[in-house]
């Protein structure tokens, strides 16, 4: 097995890869993992606010705009900033093992899964997934470049490399969303089938790797046009988006609520003595 990554794959001037001790890694910006740790901070948070008021202050009644809140939501912004950092998804491509995985980072720690050998994948190609928000956020752009949408499909464009496993499970690395982009999804995807042996196939633009089923237990990728997405449908599928998040967030919050109502109940006794004079 290799020590390193094989000389031809750093020929590709990709920021979306990562070279590290004989392996490739490429960050999965996976949203509801993002969603997670979002509502997983501001629980935390709201969790030292009562606290803080509770046992440091002594204060059991607080508004929604007193300066304690208003100064932990600019320190969550600073978490955030610094946790992306420290905590995230990857897949990893390990060219010392012959493996790909996906791999979970935690200040440090790394914990490997859905580990697969490179004997167990059956077909590698590119891919391009449609995206309904534009990937570069509010200001619309990625290192200073706007990010457009595809007139075809009404999306826009996310070049990746799909791995498939021979029990139907597939590996999607994103490599980015620009035409060059998509050429360097192309030529990893053509240098890992090469470099392992593995049938390849390539997706040509406004066009997806479907998996295939023979129903016998074996599996391959076909490629399939990217339909035109309307608007309407492009709005029903965020109203119902916001609607998931926001029930979710009201859940929370209901939680905490009770949570902390429960602290402040008065106890009520289940016998009351009377005194006769």
């Amino acid at each position: 097995m290799e020590k390193d990554v094989p000389s031809q794959f750093k020929k590709i001037k990709n920021e979306a890869l990562k070279f590290e001790d004989g392996k490739i890694y490429v960050k999965n910006d996976n949203f509801l993992f993002g969603f997670f740790v979002v509502i997983a901070l501001l629980a935390l948070n709201t969790l030292v606010i009562i606290w803080l008021y509770q046992c440091v202050l002594k204060i059991n009644h607080y508004g929604k705009n007193d300066p304690l809140s208003f100064i932990m939501g600019i320190f969550m912004v600073f978490e955030l900033i610094f946790l992306d950092k420290l905590i995230g998804l990857y897949y990893c491509i390990d060219f010392s093992n012959g493996l790909v995985y996906k791999e979970f980072l935690f200040f440090g720690m790394r914990y490997k899964y859905s580990v697969y050998r490179k004997e167990e994948i059956v077909h590698i190609g590119n891919t391009v997934a449609g995206e309904m928000t534009n990937p570069g956020g509010k200001t619309g752009t990625i290192n200073g470049r706007r990010v457009t949408l595809n007139p075809e499909t009404n999306l826009f464009d996310s070049f990746r490399v799909n791995i498939l496993i021979n029990n139907g499970y597939v590996f999607s690395p994103e490599i980015g969303h620009f035409r060059e982009d998509y050429n360097d999804s192309i030529t990893f995807a053509s240098l890992l089938a090469d470099h392992w042996n593995i049938p390849l196939i390539v997706c040509p633009l406004n066009h997806e790797l479907r998996v295939y089923s023979a129903g016998n237990g074996c599996y391959s990728f076909i490629p399939s046009k990217i339909g035109y997405c309307s608007w309407l449908e492009k709005i029903a599928k965020v109203i119902i988006s916001i609607i998931l998040i926001l029930a979710i967030m009201f859940g929370a919050g209901e939680l905490l609520r009770k949570y902390d109502s429960k602290k402040r109940s008065v106890p009520k006794y289940k016998y009351e003595y009377r005194y006769k004079r």
